[in-house]
């Protein structure tokens, strides 16, 4: 008797013991569900918005949407703040810059990096510029982050306009700079500007020359693992605009959601792929981690993956 009334009391301490556990699980995220296998699943709900068509005056020489020239504006924060319009990555020292001019832009994968200017405004009708990078997943599909396309920093919301210009490089447009129709964020991106969801893709208006490289997405990655991160950084080490540079380092940490690593860093590189030695993404680069000599980047999960492959690659 006395065995069986100590084992109905293990049966019993283990029952709870699984239930907390199972509840400290389930809590990692609202956003996550148990799938079949007994693995987490990702609920991927996307929320997007169509833009106005954007058009080319012969005449002036002049682009508009509507009743907005699309040109050079001040970002929100160089108007307010005198600061720069993105979220802070890593800022490195001339010194300790290890990030390398990427000198042919036309080169694989170089070619599939675009740099991306958006267009907001804000309740005044002022307009701001924001600047970020992305990278083609189809022949009309841009990866990039969410914050890029919906703005929380400065309550801007939706861009109502952005340019994709694959490869370039300083002021030689080598492809066709298309325009976006269609701009799609994580609705739980849109919601609370949360990290975890910080993804967003653009639509073109049509597609992108035959010579652009289109990256492949992959699901796997590890710490200690080297990636690469290239991009269109505002600050640069000999300071010159609109080019791209590249690095790459081991990854330090990884979750559920997302991945750490140190590669260098600076603002307009947000939304660039991460890459592997292969080129295929395996996270999109958001920004720097706060309190920390760490850069983040959304990880390419397998049920985030498998959502960009179902409804934005042909």
């Amino acid at each position: 008797m006395e065995f069986t009334k100590k084992k109905k009391v293990r049966f019993g301490m283990k029952k709870v013991i699984m239930m907390c556990l199972f509840l400290c699980l389930f809590t990692i995220s609202g956003q996550d569900v148990l799938a079949k296998n007994g693995k987490y699943k990702e609920e991927i709900e996307e929320i997007s918005i169509d833009l106005e068509k954007v058009v080319y005056d012969s005449e002036t020489g002049q682009l508009t949407v509507g009743d907005r020239v699309l040109g050079d504006y001040p970002t929100y924060a160089e108007a307010h703040l005198g600061l720069d319009n993105d979220i802070k990555s890593i800022l490195p020292t001339p010194s300790d810059d290890d990030r390398v001019r990427v000198t042919d832009t036309t080169a694989d994968p170089y070619s599939g990096i675009v740099h991306l200017k958006m267009y907001y405004k804000d309740v005044n009708n002022d307009i701001y510029n924001g600047y970020c990078t992305g990278a083609m997943i189809d022949a009309n599909s841009v990866l990039t982050a969410g914050h890029c396309l919906y703005d929380h920093k400065d309550n801007l919301g939706w861009a109502y306009a952005v340019t994709v210009s694959p490869g370039v490089d300083e002021n030689t447009n080598h492809f066709s700079t298309e325009y976006a129709a269609t701009i799609s964020v994580a609705s739980q991106w849109e919601s609370s500007g949360s990290t975890n969801h910080d993804w967003g893709v653009i639509t073109l208006s049509s597609n992108v020359d035959s010579g652009v490289k289109i990256f492949d997405l992959h699901d796997n990655v590890l710490i200690a693992q080297n990636i690469n991160l290239t991009g269109y950084p505002n600050t640069t080490p000999d300071a010159t605009s609109k080019t791209m540079w590249t690095a790459d380092g081991p990854v330090y940490d990884l979750n559920l959601y997302t991945i750490e690593y140190k590669v260098d860093a600076t603002s307009g590189q947000s939304g660039s792929p991460v890459y592997d030695s292969q080129n295929r993404i395996v996270a999109i680069h958001n920004g720097g981690v706060t309190g920390e000599p760490m850069n983040i980047a959304r990880k390419m999960s397998s049920w985030l993956k498998s959502y960009l492959e179902s409804n934005h690659i042909s």
